[in-house]
């Protein structure tokens, strides 16, 4: 790739448009998102990344300063923004409720297969069992019935087998 714009001896393109390709080439944004898969997965690293977050946060909240140019942005935001009527309309209609549901729900029960959600649910709601003990049994069910469905294929397997010896004799 090459630009137009004027640049240094010996380079392809100007900073600007070699910034804007290196930000969007989809192979340098694999290995950068696996570079960072990678450097996150180490846990020290994480707590680390973690630690430094909480810290910018914890002084950003004790800034009488910030917390006001915030409140003031949010005012702005909803003024200038989202109080407008084709705002309002787009975040206000029914398929973009419901849309908004199943990305929560996908959120906070990704880890729950579709088929053992209103199990979770009913384990929570109505047996008001803690969401860590409900999780837990129903991932033992979902275990069992992984045990149950390879015992049953195993089963199959050796009557397949059993009819195959007895029809080579």
């Amino acid at each position: 790739m090459t630009c137009d714009h004027p640049k240094s001896r010996n380079a392809k393109m100007c900073r600007a448009c070699h910034r804007q390709w290196f930000q969007n080439d989809p192979e340098i944004q694999a290995r950068r998102k696996a570079g960072i898969k990678r450097y996150m997965s180490d846990p020290a690293n994480l707590a680390a990344v973690k630690e430094r977050f909480a810290e910018v946060v914890a002084r950003d909240n004790a800034d009488p300063e910030r917390q006001k140019w915030r409140k003031e942005h949010g005012k702005r935001q909803y003024r200038e923004y989202l109080s407008r009527p084709d705002v309002l309309a787009k975040t206000l209609s029914p398929e973009v409720r419901a849309k908004a549901g199943r990305s929560r729900t996908e959120t906070t029960l990704g880890w729950c297969p579709p088929e053992y959600r209103p199990v979770y649910q009913d384990l929570i709601n109505k047996k008001l069992m803690k969401a860590a003990e409900a999780r837990e049994a129903i991932e033992e069910m979902i275990r069992a019935e992984a045990r149950r469905s390879i015992r049953a294929i195993e089963r199959e397997q050796n009557e397949r087998q059993r009819r195959e010896i007895a029809q080579a004799y």
